[in-house]
């Protein structure tokens, strides 16, 4: 038997334990029976290539130990996709509750986190964009409210012509003004989004468009553009 054991720290990434054997000497090499750990009922081989594939693509999941807890978010996010896909296809709370074997007020205040208000106002800003032009369009044809999008030479301009504290004063400015929209969608790279949703106090919606330092116009897809829109729109 081969087993495998491996307790990770908190928050990596570890695989699961697993035990294979032969079926029997006459069979190919290449060709494997689940263990008694998981058994397959009609004792049917399966080939080395689905093994490596199960390890590989199924195995590998994320586990957070919290005190004598190991948690896997594999099992949070299928449940929480469950809850959201049978509210969507006309369950109550409760029903949805009761087949998960969760409370109601959990699935409430799920469903309180991720609710785009009606009525909301939105704000979009993004840098460095190079279909600049294409994009803003976009933006003015969905109603989007507040817009503020730039080219690497645009923001290096932002930067570069104005003093300390003329920098200063208009980013305090923008700031408070991007905060009172309800809704802001950050373009840009990983590190200038997790900032901006420190910032703001409203939902933001991300596109990620590189990884910091970004020193170089990066292209916007319109179709994921609309299709968040759209979808913020529908909830109006």
């Amino acid at each position: 038997f081969s087993v495998i054991h491996i307790y990770p720290p908190t928050g990596t990434r570890m695989y699961l334990s697993v035990q294979l054997r032969w079926q029997r000497p006459s069979v190919s090499k290449n060709q494997y029976q689940i263990s008694p750990l998981h058994q397959n009922p009609q004792g049917a081989t399966i080939t080395k290539k689905f093994v490596n594939n199960f390890v590989r693509k199924e195995m590998l999941m994320d586990f957070y130990r919290i005190q004598h807890k190991i948690i896997s978010w594999e099992k949070i996010d299928k449940t929480l996709k469950k809850a959201l896909s049978m509210r969507t296809r006309g369950f109550s709370q409760q029903e949805t509750a009761d087949r998960l074997n969760i409370d109601r007020t959990f699935i409430s205040r799920l469903e309180t986190i991720g609710e785009l208000r009606k009525g909301q106002s939105i704000a979009c800003v993004g840098f460095p964009i190079l279909n600049k032009d294409e994009v803003q369009e976009i933006l003015k044809k969905e109603g989007v409210d507040f817009i503020l999008l730039m080219t690497e030479q645009e923001r290096q301009d932002f930067i570069h012509k104005r003093s300390g504290k003329e920098l200063l004063n208009e980013i305090m400015d923008l700031t408070a003004q991007v905060r009172s929209y309800e809704v802001v969608i950050c373009i840009g790279s990983d590190e200038r989004i997790k900032l901006m949703e420190g910032v703001l106090d409203g939902q933001v919606i991300s596109i990620e468009i590189g990884t910091s330092p970004i020193t170089e116009d990066k292209w916007v897809d319109p179709a994921v553009l609309r299709k968040i829109l759209r979808s913020i729109k529908s909830a109006r």
